[in-house]
This record gives C-alpha cells, sequence and structure tokens, in this order.
C-alpha cells in the first residue's frame, strides 16, 4: 500500500498575479509562475522536519513555479528525486479580472458542493475532476510506498475535505477518496 503525504506550496507572492510587476498579469498567466516568499520558503523548510520522519522515496509536484519551488526545496533537504506532474496542478476556473472575483468563483463551486448542478455547467473545474486527474497520477505511483505530493489546497481538499494551511501536510490512502461535498 502506497501512502502519500500531500503538502500545500509554501506562501506565495500573490501580490504579483494580482497584477503587481508581472507583464502579461492581465493575460492570466502570472498565478502559475509566482515564487514563494522568504516566508514561505522557512515553511518549506520546517515542513522538511516531520516529512523526513516519514522516510518518503520521492517528491511529486505541481508544474506552477510555487509548488515546484517548494518540491525543490524539500527535494534539496530531503535528497529526494523530483518529478513534475502537469495534472496536479492547481483548480481551473475561467479567466477573473482580480483575486477577489477568483474567491467569489471558489465559494460558488463550494457552495454548490463543488459540482456543476445537474444539466448546467460553469467555467469553473468541478472537484470531481481534479480528484480524477490528480487519481489518475497518483495511480502511476503505486509502485513506491512513500510519496510527497507538493500541490494546491483545492486539490487537496478534492481529495481529503480538509483545508490546509501553507506547506501543512495530510497522510492520504487512495482507498479513502471517494465524493468529497465541498460545502462547509
Amino acid at each position: 500500500m502506497t501512502t502519500f503525504y500531500l503538502i500545500r506550496h509554501g506562501e506565495s507572492r500573490l501580490d504579483l498575479a494580482a497584477g503587481g510587476n508581472l507583464k502579461g498579469a492581465e493575460r492570466g498567466w502570472s498565478a502559475h509562475i509566482i515564487p514563494l516568499t522568504e516566508k514561505g520558503i522557512g515553511q518549506v523548510e520546517n515542513a522538511s522536519k516531520s516529512l523526513s520522519t516519514e522516510d518518503p522515496q520521492l517528491i511529486i509536484s505541481s508544474p506552477m513555479s510555487r509548488a515546484l519551488q517548494s518540491a525543490a526545496i524539500l527535494s534539496r533537504i530531503l535528497d529526494l528525486p523530483l518529478r513534475v506532474e502537469f495534472d496536479l496542478h492547481e483548480w481551473i476556473c475561467g479567466w477573473r479580472d482580480s483575486m477577489e472575483l477568483v474567491g467569489e468563483t471558489e465559494a460558488e463551486m463550494r457552495a454548490l458542493g463543488g459540482e456543476w448542478p445537474i444539466g448546467e455547467t460553469r467555467d469553473w473545474e468541478p472537484m470531481s475532476s481534479v480528484r480524477d486527474r490528480v487519481g489518475r497520477v497518483l495511480e502511476r505511483y503505486r509502485t513506491f510506498q512513500r510519496v510527497v505530493v507538493v500541490c494546491h489546497e483545492t486539490v487537496i481538499f478534492s481529495l481529503t475535505g480538509k483545508k490546509m494551511g501553507f506547506a501543512e501536510s495530510v497522510k492520504l490512502d487512495l482507498r479513502t477518496v471517494d465524493r468529497i461535498d465541498a460545502r462547509e
């Protein structure tokens, strides 16, 4: 049986994604390339202490910079190989002009239990879709006993029903993953 240690990335520079100093923010890609803050780096370094006691064999990571930077820190400290997995990326919602509007969209998703109403569609990814794509990734790593998975809050929530702080981790046994109701 494989145990997955899901860890959320450290605190990131959301001010850059919100149209700060990054050119192209208005086109929507800036949130994918924002780095960690100094505090976020420290959070991940601290998280490595508890993960080291679990004797992990491998780290897999979302390709988004904040997760990948977190994974690189863990890989260095824990001296583990790192693999990047595209489908560990953050929850998808259509373009919004501000982080506030993204928050409103997330609130709508949670109010609907994480799923589109029957017969309707939205421009955000339902939790069942997140679980399916992430589950396909994790299935490929069942030959390992202990794997660290660096990803995002909503990804972790889709699998566990738990909201995570920066650089917090939770153990996951895939046999326990079922439909999670996103309503709070």
